[in-house]
Parts: C-alpha cells; structure tokens; sequence
C-alpha cells in the first residue's frame, strides 16, 4: 500500500476523522473541558446547598436568640444545657460514654 493509496482511503472519511480530533479537543485536551466543567458543576451544587443550609441555620439562630434575649429563664437553661453554667449550691456531674471500648 502506497501513501496515495491510504489518503484515499482517508480521504473518504476526513469529515469524521476532524469530528473525532475535534471531539477529542473537547472532551480532553482543552482548558474548559467537559471533564472540568462537570467538576465545576458539581462544587456548584454543594456550594448551593451549603448556602441554603446555612441561610436556614441563620434564620433559627436569629429567632433562638430573640427567645432568649426575651425570657431570662430560657437563657439560663440554655447557659445550663450548652456552658453547664450553675448555681453556687449546685454540683454538676457529667457522664460521658468512652468512644475507645468496644463491645
């Protein structure tokens, strides 16, 4: 088989030939490739839900500090809960699972 030969037979399908280089181009080799694109999109989404979820976290922080700026008695036993804050009479004992032991 010469060269004449075989760009002949190239020749009839040069059109797909540049279909499959330039699908290639796209798919690889470029600087926005698909592949990246995809990436991008999917950082997009999570970055979509984590501001949603932190605009919500927002709105029950919000409404959780005006019930407590309101009634002093649920801010002292949220200090309790979350600080344990107490009185001078009071003794408080924590009791904590060991995570190490297995059963």
């Amino acid at each position: 088989m010469t060269w004449k030969n075989f760009f002949r037979k190239i020749d009839k399908y040069k059109y797909l030939i540049a279909l499959l280089i330039f699908l290639i181009l796209i798919i690889f080799l470029d600087n926005n490739n698909l592949i990246k694109l995809r990436k991008y999109k999917k950082e997009l989404n999570q970055a979509k839900e984590q501001n949603e979820y932190y605009k919500q976290k927002i709105v029950e922080d919000s409404l959780e500090m005006q019930r407590l700026k309101k009634d002093k008695e649920q801010l002292e036993i949220y200090a309790r809960k979350t600080y344990f804050f107490k009185k001078d009479n009071e003794t408080i004992f924590l009791i904590v699972k060991d995570s190490t032991k297995t059963e």
